[in-house]
């Protein structure tokens, strides 16, 4: 009898080899249960697991990998081993080979020195300390000199004996050995000689500084200017002569630089500004005296910082207070204008009594204080009876 399907299109089930093993495991069991209840001492053979080829594949390639990774590794290391070995053995020979000489790439400055040994070495220094001339380029002009004009002395000794290899080293000749020589000039006649050859006729460079101008106070530009500067002349020359060459210097780049330059002083002249255009006052009795811009202008004081760029920004206490006396002098008594006499000993004080001002300092100190603060000040001048001098003009 022909089986009946579900549909017109189904087709039976192919059972999977996992499917067909399981199926045979269970169909054998029950026979093998009753195999073993009927013969005594027989035990059935039980159905052996299938090996999982995939788990295995894969465990025995990372082993293999492993190995190759570790046997390249090993066979790094006894390459750079052999290779250290060779270039020690090589080194020892060439130390014993140029024992007591300097080991080949050995400078001192651009000279090559190898294979030399130190008498050799500062024999050639030597020669070519007394045969160096120095050059300087200004312009279109070129001047020569003798470097031992300058007094210029090389430690030729010193050096050529750095160039000895004294210590064994069996890797030393592998990298360049270059040596320095100490280079020492006279710098009084080097300076001497900028003087009088090198910047004759030559404007200096000026710094930026602040000027009044009318009721203020501006920033006056600084000035390049074209004298060389000693100190960088020297230096030039001694870091020219330490590569054993004859040195070429050009003056152009060694000119003396302005210290204080305009915007460094910005700050500083609106600081000015702000502080004498304070409104500054004094009162005597029902008089109000207000001094001038430009006296005020005249009792500032700008200083240069030394080692700095700002300027020290002050009014002089000494200025004010002579001001303030002159008030005094003036309202104590007839004012006699000491600027407009001619014979000085014409004048003479006379000692009388009435109001004498009696806080000269303590209004000098109000005034110094209000001004440097830019702030606004009405200063009294107040009074008590006393004696003054008057001065009288006898011509």
């Amino acid at each position: 009898m022909r089986p009946r399907y579900r549909g017109a299109n189904a087709r039976p089930t192919v059972p999977t080899q996992a499917a067909a093993q399981q199926n045979m495991m269970s169909a054998m069991s029950p026979v093998a249960s009753a195999l073993q209840q009927a013969i005594p001492g027989v035990t059935a053979k039980q159905p052996v697991t299938p090996v999982d080829f995939t788990t295995g594949a894969k465990a025995f390639k990372k082993t293999r990998r492993f190995d190759a990774l570790l046997h390249a590794f090993a066979l790094s290391v006894y390459i750079l081993i052999a290779f250290a070995i060779l270039v020690a053995v090589t080194g020892i020979l060439v130390n014993k080979k140029y024992s007591g000489r300097a080991l080949p790439m050995t400078y001192i400055g651009d000279l090559s020195v190898s294979g030399m040994s130190q008498s050799q070495i500062k024999a050639m220094l030597d020669e070519k300390v007394a045969a160096m001339q120095i050059t300087f380029v200004d312009g279109g002009l070129t001047r020569t000199v003798p470097a031992s004009k300058f007094a210029t002395t090389v430690n030729t000794d010193v050096v050529s004996k750095q160039a000895i290899q004294d210590k064994f080293s069996p890797f030393a000749f592998l990298s360049k050995h270059r040596y320095e020589p100490t280079v020492t000039i006279n710098q009084r006649q080097l300076a001497g000689y900028a003087d009088l050859v090198l910047n004759v006729g030559k404007t200096p460079s000026e710094d930026a500084k602040i000027v009044a101008n009318k009721n203020t106070f501006v920033v006056q530009p600084e000035t390049q200017g074209f004298k060389t500067n000693p100190q960088l002349l020297a230096a030039r020359i001694t870091a020219g002569i330490s590569t054993m060459n004859s040195p070429v210097i050009r003056l152009s780049s060694l000119n003396y630089k302005p210290h204080i330059y305009s915007s460094d002083l910005e700050d500083d002249v609106a600081r000015a500004n702000t502080m004498v255009n304070a409104a500054i006052a004094i009162e005597y009795g029902r008089t109000t005296i207000k001094p001038t811009l430009e006296q005020k202008m005249s009792w500032l004081q700008m200083i240069e910082t030394p080692g700095s760029t700002t300027m020290n920004i002050s009014f002089s206490k000494t200025f004010i207070r002579q001001y303030v006396l002159e008030l005094a002098q003036k309202y104590q008594g007839e004012y006699v204008d000491i600027a407009k006499i001619k014979d000085t000993s014409k004048i003479d004080a006379i000692t009388q009594e009435g109001n004498v001002i009696n806080n000269i300092d303590e209004a000098t100190d109000a005034i110094v204080s209000a001004l440097s603060s830019g702030k606004a000040l009405t200063q009294k001048l107040t009074t008590t009876t006393g004696t003054y001098n008057k001065l009288v003009n006898t011509q």
